[in-house]
């Protein structure tokens, strides 16, 4: 087996960033899934730093450079667990900010398809949060195995390119279907 020390693909500031933490953004208080208590669960556990528009403030101009210089993981929580429904928060919020992902929202195998190989962590293979909790702890402590979360970076990088929507792409869709059900719900048929 070759051993291969992935530890030159560590982000610049990683040597600054002390203590365990994560960050997350949000604007979108109403999920519709266990997004925000799994992070309230996850912040009793471990620091979690919270920003958007019922939180910390954070401006788009140096939000996520302002993170990425304390924290080495970001919640990359989607507020609805649609299929293929991932966006910004894995590609643009994370890997082009040198933040390794947990994600949650589409199932894994849909993460697999989408995301580089091993560059996220996924909080369903974990048995409970205090076991992802002690996994990140273990990261943290160990440079070499989270640097193994940005071998990707030897094949490739992300773009993140802002298209226009349409009717046609999965998140609109999932959106439109999430009201529909609710609506239905309301109106209690």
């Amino acid at each position: 087996m070759l051993l291969v020390d992935n530890r030159k693909w560590l982000p610049k500031n990683h040597k600054h960033r002390t203590s365990l933490s994560a960050a997350v953004v949000m604007s979108n208080m109403h999920a519709h899934n266990q997004r925000n208590a799994i992070i309230s669960e996850l912040s009793r556990l471990m620091q979690v730093d919270r920003y958007g528009k019922h939180y910390q403030p954070c401006f788009e101009a140096n939000c996520f450079e302002m993170i990425s210089k304390k924290s080495k993981f970001y919640l990359a929580f989607e507020n609805s667990n649609c299929q293929d429904y991932v966006t910004e928060k894995l590609f643009r919020n994370a890997f082009m900010n040198g933040l390794v992902p947990i994600v949650y929202g589409t199932r894994e195998d849909n993460y697999k398809d989408l995301a580089p190989p091993n560059s996220y962590i996924h909080v369903n293979q974990f048995q409970s949060l205090k076991h992802l909790v002690e996994y990140l702890k273990y990261l943290h402590e160990n440079d070499t195995a989270y640097a193994n979360y940005f071998a990707w970076k030897e094949y490739g990088e992300v773009q993140v390119r802002i298209h226009h929507l349409s009717t046609k792409t999965p998140n609109v869709l999932c959106t439109v279907l999430i009201t529909i059900v609710n609506l239905w719900q309301v109106l209690g048929n």
